[in-house]
């Protein structure tokens, strides 16, 4: 299972870097600041944690990131928020 974690997350970023500059080359106004908080995960981090939620076929997501992700995972997502604010 670590292995298809850590796999999986790799490809994501792969894909969230390549995407995020032909983003930028196509944007007309990426140069604007962006207003609110900074999110305490990157994309590809979130992206992965759903990705992942479809592989282990908990039967909700709630539990499956309460008590998967927060607890078992917590060194690979330290900065993973409470379940309210993820959602």
């Amino acid at each position: 299972m670590i292995n298809q974690l850590i796999s999986t997350s790799c490809r994501i970023d792969d894909f969230c870097i390549i995407y995020h500059k032909e983003l930028q080359s196509k944007s007309i106004d990426h140069q604007k600041k962006k207003v609110g908080f900074k999110p305490s995960l990157s994309l590809s981090k979130i992206m992965t944690i759903l990705i992942m939620y479809q592989a282990v076929k908990y039967k909700d997501f709630k539990t499956y990131y309460v008590e998967f992700i927060k607890i078992y995972w917590k060194h690979y997502f330290p900065k993973a928020p409470s379940y309210n604010r993820f959602v």
